[in-house]
């Protein structure tokens, strides 16, 4: 079993949908008494390492400024990052102030710029002279929140209904066919996505990641079931 950034984007999707709650909090401490998030979240920080995608690599030495909007207030990114967990630093794009500007993201690059020159071919002269035609950060940011947002809609909605009603079945039914084709329209969001997060494409052994990252290899399943046959 290999894992590779798509994997870990929906480990991450995944979590803070159905785990996550009204939760701001993305420390592990804190879901301790929640061993279903509490051991996804696990995982999601050792493939946040080992894709260098985590706090760990931040550079306080970036010069980049924050501004509380309405506010004079201004942070140093030492200040701002304190508080932030692994995932809030991931989840927030911050990973793209620590990384080159050209680092590999040719691809998406040419995308962007070849779908803005063909939708405002007028401006294409500005487009080409740009240091940085590309915000990867807003880019990331954009389509994160988006694919975070649309995360619930992707989901088989059919299950066993107590006292089994065929109106409600059907209605079940129809919302599983959309949600599936919405599944299929975001493959390409996905994919960049991914590419932003890790452009050379790697993916890492199952064995690999445990004795290196400490990942937890676990039975989410049965995880699940035995939390619920608890708590409920």
């Amino acid at each position: 079993m290999a894992i590779k950034t798509i994997d870990l984007l929906h480990k991450i999707l995944d979590f803070v949908t159905d785990w996550a709650g009204t939760s701001t909090s993305f420390h592990p401490q804190a879901l301790q008494d929640t061993k279903p998030a509490y051991m996804r979240l696990l995982q999601i920080e050792a493939l946040l390492e080992a894709f260098q995608l985590n706090k760990n690599f931040s550079s306080v030495s970036q010069e980049v400024r924050y501004h509380i909007v309405g506010t004079d207030q201004e942070f140093g990114r030492q200040e701002y990052l304190q508080e932030f967990t692994h995932l809030d630093y991931f989840m927030s794009g911050e990973f793209l102030h620590d990384r080159a500007y050209q680092d590999n993201h040719a691809y998406v690059i040419q995308q962007a710029v070849q779908t803005a020159l063909s939708h405002f071919p007028g401006k294409s002269t500005i487009l080409r002279r740009a240091e940085k035609p590309v915000n990867l950060k807003w880019m990331f940011n954009h389509l994160f929140r988006y694919r975070r947002k649309i995360h619930p809609f992707t989901k088989e909605t059919v299950g066993f209904l107590e006292g089994f009603d065929v109106g409600a079945y059907f209605a079940q039914v129809l919302e599983t066919e959309l949600n599936l084709k919405i599944k299929r329209e975001i493959i390409e969001i996905d994919h960049i996505l991914s590419l932003i997060m890790d452009p050379q494409e790697r993916c890492f052994g199952l064995d690999f990641l445990v004795e290196k990252f400490e990942y937890p290899h676990v039975d989410l399943d049965s995880l699940d079931w035995e939390w619920r046959v608890e708590n409920f």
